[in-house]
């Protein structure tokens, strides 16, 4: 969960759409979503960034995309990219 600057909270989802979803934020977690963990630097890009149109955010004059993982229950969520 990601909490704005006004302190109202966001979730990180995976939505249908694309090969592999489309990341987005919603103010309600939707039923039968699993939560993701979001690592800090995930979240200080998607705080901070700006969203391209192909998907990309620019953050701190450097572009990255956000990748997720399964590593047995647990779904994460981090940023790569490309200074």
């Amino acid at each position: 969960m990601l909490v704005d600057a006004s302190g109202a909270p966001h979730h990180l989802v995976i939505a249908a759409g694309g090969a592999e979803g489309t990341w987005t934020l919603t103010s309600a977690l939707p039923v039968g979503i699993t939560p993701i963990l979001l690592y800090e630097s995930a979240a200080n890009v998607l705080r901070g960034g700006e969203l391209n149109e192909d998907g990309s955010i620019s953050y701190q004059g450097a572009l990255y995309t956000l990748e997720s993982s399964l590593d047995g229950n647990t779904r994460t969520a981090k940023v790569s990219g490309s200074a």
